[in-house]
């Protein structure tokens, strides 16, 4: 998934809660290819981020629609976390560092929700999934990004720690899952 903002369109709204900064980043192009469907951003999606300025946390909260070339709609929605850090605000700002940062260069994690009327895709209502950064960029007069959207079956879950058991490797079990 491809998405793109201006940053000079961006809204940056100072202490909007308490102390946390909120910047709202519209989306104005974009796009998604793979696993058999092609879709078009379509207007109105934005990424509005909490940002707390004393441990440089952005709580991400995204909502986009596309379009696939067949006409079906497809809405995402995820909330997540970013690590707001000297680098990123260069690119996201345009400043005179800016470069592309690669995967693993920020911290991007998210959680989509999915929802289409693609008769063929209707199993991703139904599926978890998560989603992370794999590269911010600069260009011309816009700031990509691009997403990979995973989806996590309950079954690696369960594989996982039945794995890790029965190969002695207790320090990959997790006896005690945060819910």
């Amino acid at each position: 998934m491809r998405m793109y903002t201006s940053p000079d369109k961006a809204l940056v709204i100072p202490e909007a809660k308490g102390n946390n900064h909120r910047i709202v980043a519209f989306l104005t192009h974009g796009n998604i290819k793979g696993s058999g469907l092609e879709a078009d951003l379509l207007p109105g999606g934005a990424d509005w981020i909490l940002r707390d300025p004393d441990t440089n946390t952005g709580h991400l909260d995204v909502r986009v629609q596309f379009r696939s070339k067949e006409g079906h709609g497809i809405y995402i929605h995820f909330k997540g976390v970013l690590q707001i850090d000297e680098k990123w605000m260069e690119v996201f700002t345009g400043g005179p560092k800016a470069r592309t940062l690669e995967f693993g260069e920020n911290e991007w994690l998210g959680s989509p929700i999915i929802e289409t009327s693609h008769p063929d895709l209707k199993w991703v209502e139904r599926s978890a999934f998560v989603n992370a950064l794999l590269k911010i960029g600069l260009g011309p007069s816009h700031t990509g990004i691009q997403h990979a959207i995973t989806e996590i079956p309950v079954t690696w879950i369960l594989d996982r720690d039945t794995q890790a058991a029965s190969h002695g490797d207790s320090d990959f079990v997790n006896p005690d899952p945060l819910f």
